[in-house]
């Protein structure tokens, strides 16, 4: 996959780069006795800008990166609970399962802060920042297996529901998960 990386320094300490790349994850199939779920391709256009200093007046090194990825079609887990064979709810016989689908658009942007603090020859403090914002921009139509007939205030029912009571739901505006928005990290290395 294509990918451009720019760097230029500014002073001895002082380092900006930007960088672009593509990606590609081959799409594929979910399966689960007789059902049969096929997903696509994922791509992922990937910019970065960054800045690296390091202050030797205070043994301290920042590192700092702004970020934007452009999915197209991101792939990501649904859980599916089958219905009965008379369509009235849950089997027992048949457990709920995993099958992956599509989202059309999504974009992550975020920020991520890195600092090493060296105090004394002996001990290091790292502190890193991360701000992520996981948005799905646009999105298939979906039945949330918690919530089959989109009874949630939160639902964004779309299109009619079907002879079993199940209401599609659209997922645009939510946040991918497992991504929080904000994480904090604070390490302290000591070497005798």
């Amino acid at each position: 996959d294509p990918m451009v990386n720019v760097a230029y320094d500014l002073r001895e300490n002082i380092s900006l780069y930007a960088k672009y790349s593509t990606g590609y994850r081959a799409g594929g199939a979910s399966s689960r006795s007789l059902t049969f779920r096929a997903f696509g391709p994922e791509d992922v256009d990937s910019y970065e800008i960054g800045f690296k200093r390091d202050w030797s007046d205070w043994n301290l090194t920042t590192n700092a990166v702004a970020f934007f990825y452009d999915y197209k079609n991101y792939q990501v887990p649904n859980d599916v609970v089958p219905l009965d064979p008379d369509g009235s709810g849950p089997q027992v016989r048949q457990p709920a399962y995993t099958a992956y689908v599509n989202l059309p658009k999504t974009q992550i942007t975020g920020f991520e802060l890195e600092t090493i603090w060296y105090p004394t020859d002996n001990f290091r403090l790292i502190f890193n920042y991360g701000y992520t914002n996981p948005e799905i921009r646009e999105s298939p139509e979906l039945i949330h297996s918690l919530d089959p007939s989109a009874l949630d205030p939160a639902a964004q029912p779309v299109g009619s529901p079907t002879s079993d009571g199940q209401q599609s739901q659209s997922v645009k505006g939510n946040s991918l998960p497992f991504n929080p928005k904000n994480k904090i990290a604070l390490n302290g290395v000591y070497t005798w």
